[in-house]
C-alpha cells in the first residue's frame, strides 16, 4: 500500500481537525505498524512546497488532497477539496473520540494537559483487562499482598505467579509464566533481606530508592528464556505492592509516556524513576482533580500516576 493510501485511509474519522505531524505519524504506525515514520511527511500531501512549487505527491493540487496547511499544523480535508466534517452527528462524535485519542497517544512527561490526565485515569477505570475491570484486578493485588511479603515459600509463589500471569508482570510472554518457582525460589532464599530491603526504601517524593537496593530486587526476576532475560515489567509490578509509596510500576505505556527506549536493566528502572519523581514534584496541583476523576480507588499517588500512563494507551 502506497503512503498516501495509508494516511488516507487512517485518517478518515478526522476530517476538519488540525494535526501535527507527530500526531500523523502515531495514528498511521498505530494501523500500519512497519512503516517507516521518516516517510509519513503531511507536507508532501498538502499541495506544491510553497518555496519549490514542487509536488510529492499524486494527491497535491486534486480533489483528493489530503491536508491542507494550517497554522504550523495540517487540517485534515474530506478527499473532495474541502474540509468539512462528516455531516451525521455519529460521525461527528466518532472524530471527536478519534481526535482525543490522538492527542494522548503522543502526550508524554514534557507534554501532557490536566485533561488529557483526567481522561486517562477514567479510561483506565472503565478499562479491563482479561475480564476483570482494572479496579476489580487491582483489589484482587492488593488482597495477596496485604501482608505484604508471603510468609511461607508457597506464599511467595503465589505472589510471583499472580504478578506474572494475572496482573501482566510477564507482558503478554506465556511461556514465562514457567519462571515464576524459579524467581520464587530466589526470593525465599533472601526472604529476610528482601523483605528488608522494600519495605526500608523511602518514598520516591522523599528520595530514589538506592542503586544497591534495586539491584537486590531486581537480581530474582533476572532469568533467561528465549532472547528475554530481564523481566522488570514483573518485578516493578512485584515491588510495588510491596512497597507503594518507592517503586512505582514501569511497563510499556509508562516507557512510552516518560520516552524511555532503552533495555531493561537497573539503570533504566534508576532513570524512570528519576524522571518520575520529577513529573510528580511538578504536577503536585493536578493531584486534587485526579483524585476526584478516580473516585478514591487509587491507594497512592504513584498508583494514580500509573493509570493516567496506562490510561493514555486505552
Amino acid at each position: 500500500m502506497m503512503i498516501h493510501d495509508k494516511i488516507a485511509t487512517v485518517l478518515k474519522p478526522f476530517v476538519g481537525i488540525t494535526l501535527s505531524t507527530r500526531q500523523v505519524q502515531v495514528l498511521v504506525r498505530e494501523k500500519y505498524p512497519d512503516t517507516n515514520p521518516t516517510s509519513i511527511i503531511p507536507s508532501d500531501h498538502s499541495g506544491p512546497n510553497p518555496r519549490s512549487g514542487r509536488s510529492y505527491c499524486h494527491c497535491s493540487g486534486k480533489p483528493f488532497q489530503i491536508f491542507a496547511h494550517d497554522k504550523g499544523g495540517y487540517k485534515v480535508l474530506d478527499g473532495a477539496g474541502g474540509a468539512q466534517a462528516p455531516a451525521s452527528s455519529a460521525n461527528t462524535n466518532m472524530a471527536g473520540q478519534t481526535a482525543t485519542k490522538a492527542r494522548s497517544m503522543v502526550a508524554t512527561w514534557r507534554s501532557i494537559t490536566i485533561e488529557d490526565a483526567k481522561s486517562a485515569v477514567k479510561a483506565y477505570n472503565e478499562g479491563t483487562y482479561g475480564c476483570l475491570k482494572n479496579p476489580a484486578l487491582d483489589q484482587q493485588a492488593r488482597d495477596m499482598f496485604l501482608e505484604g511479603l508471603g510468609s511461607t515459600s508457597g506464599k511467595i509463589n503465589r505472589q510471583v505467579d499472580f504478578i506474572g500471569r494475572d496482573y501482566g508482570g510477564a507482558a503478554g510472554f506465556k511461556a514465562a509464566y514457567a519462571l515464576a518457582p524459579d524467581i520464587a525460589r530466589d526470593i525465599v532464599a533472601n526472604r529476610e533481606q528482601y523483605a528488608q530491603v522494600a519495605l526500608a526504601a523511602l518514598p520516591i517524593l522523599t528520595e530514589i530508592p538506592s542503586r544497591e537496593a534495586i539491584e537486590i530486587l531486581y537480581r530474582p526476576f533476572v532469568k533467561p528464556l528465549h532472547g528475554k532475560s530481564n523481566w522488570q515489567v514483573w518485578g516493578t509490578k512485584f515491588w510495588h505492592f510491596l512497597n507503594p509509596e518507592a517503586f512505582p510500576i514501569e511497563d510499556s505505556r509508562v516507557d512510552k509516556f516518560f520516552v524511555l527506549a532503552d533495555l531493561n536493566s537497573v539503570d533504566k528502572y534508576l532513570r524512570f524513576l528519576n524522571r518520575f519523581r520529577e513529573f510528580a514534584l511538578s504536577h503536585q496541583e493536578w493531584l486534587p482533580h485526579l483524585r476526584q476523576v478516580d473516585g478514591g480507588l487509587a491507594w497512592c499517588d504513584n498508583k494514580l500516576w500509573d493509570k493516567m500512563c496506562y490510561g493514555l494507551g486505552e
